[in-house]
This record gives C-alpha cells, sequence and structure tokens, in this order.
C-alpha cells in the first residue's frame, strides 16, 4: 500500500525523534508527571482541532463540552505556572503543549494512512528508537542541544554498520551464497 508522504511525515515527527526531543526538554523544566497529563490529556483537544479545522468534520455539542473541560485544565496548569511567576515551569507546560499538539498530528497521520499498527511501527523504525534515546541522554547530561544534533550521524553510521553486517551473514550467520554447495550446478553438490 503506498502512503502519501505527508502521512508518513506526520507518524515520524509526531511520534518520532522531535517529539522525544521536546518532551525530554519540557522535562528540564517542569516535572514528568505533569508532561504525562498535559500531553495525553490535551491530544483530544488538538485532535479534535486539527479534525475540524483541517478536515472538516463537524463538532457536535458533546464534544464541545469535553473541549471545554480540557482547556480548563490545561488553564489550571498554565494559570498554577503564571501565579507563582515560575517562567520555567510555564515554559516547561507550553513544550509538554507542543508536544501533545505533535501527538496529535501523529494520530491524524495514522488514522488518514490506512495503515495498521504493525505498519505504523514499521514505519518509525525501532532503529530510530536507539539514537532518540542516544540523543535525549546526551541533552539531559550536557543541556547542549547542538552536541546531540553532531552525534546523530555517528549513531546512523554505527546503526547502518550493524545493518550491513547482519545482511552480509544473514539471518543464521552464514553468508549469503553458501547453502553447501555450488550454487552455479544448482545440485548443492560440490563439483569434482
Amino acid at each position: 500500500m503506498a502512503v502519501k508522504y505527508r502521512y508518513l511525515l506526520g507518524i515520524i515527527v509526531g511520534a518520532g525523534l522531535p517529539f522525544f526531543l521536546l518532551s525530554a526538554a519540557a522535562m528540564n523544566w517542569s516535572p514528568v508527571a505533569d508532561g504525562s497529563t498535559l500531553i495525553p490529556g490535551a491530544a483530544p483537544m488538538f485532535v479534535t482541532a486539527i479534525a475540524v479545522l483541517i478536515l472538516d468534520e463537524r463538532l457536535t455539542v458533546l464534544k464541545s463540552v469535553g473541549l471545554a473541560v480540557i482547556a480548563l485544565g490545561i488553564a489550571s496548569f498554565l494559570y498554577s505556572s503564571l501565579i507563582d511567576l515560575n517562567l520555567e515551569l510555564l515554559h516547561g507546560h507550553l513544550l509538554f503543549l507542543v508536544c501533545s499538539a505533535l501527538w496529535a498530528m501523529f494520530t491524524i497521520s495514522v488514522r488518514l494512512s490506512g495503515l495498521k499498527p504493525l505498519e505504523v511501527a514499521a514505519k518509525l523504525r525501532p532503529g530510530d528508537a536507539s539514537v532518540a534515546i542516544a540523543l535525549g541522554w546526551c541533552y539531559k547530561r550536557t543541556h547542549r542541544l547542538a552536541q546531540a544534533i553532531d552525534a546523530v550521524p555517528r549513531a546512523q553510521l554505527h546503526d547502518h554498520a550493524a545493518d550491513v553486517a547482519r545482511d552480509r551473514t544473514g539471518p543464521l550467520g552464514a553468508r549469503h551464497g553458501d547453502r553447501g554447495g555450488d550454487q552455479r550446478h544448482g545440485d548443492g553438490v560440490d563439483p569434482v
């Protein structure tokens, strides 16, 4: 099945490295508990906004009430950081909301792509998760995003070298073409 590139981009950006890096950065300024509340809690609001504004879906009364409740919850988070004049906390909360919007973009892109969950996981590539973890760790330790981004080519080179080594040996460790006989004759018996 051919998937439009804009949906693949929405999947990769919405749940891939950009989402991971932003959420890791937000955790420098806000508690993880706030992120685990804001990201999934605000996502339905962003999904509905995208569906209504871009996809021309109808906004029912029930959805409107639900969105109002979500907006009130978000406002309470933002109010708590504003009332204390804690700009770092506010910065983290706003980044968590950006992450929530990215997750909403992922959700809409998956829905429109028609991909099944395992196909989505394959598109995101598990190899990218190791790069994301390495970047997040690097950023968390150094607080220097440029250094973390500079580490990407090295991580990709390492990932590519592992793929090449695996491709050369095959799934069982035998070299390709080494099947116990001379492949030119096709009989599995070494020529005399």
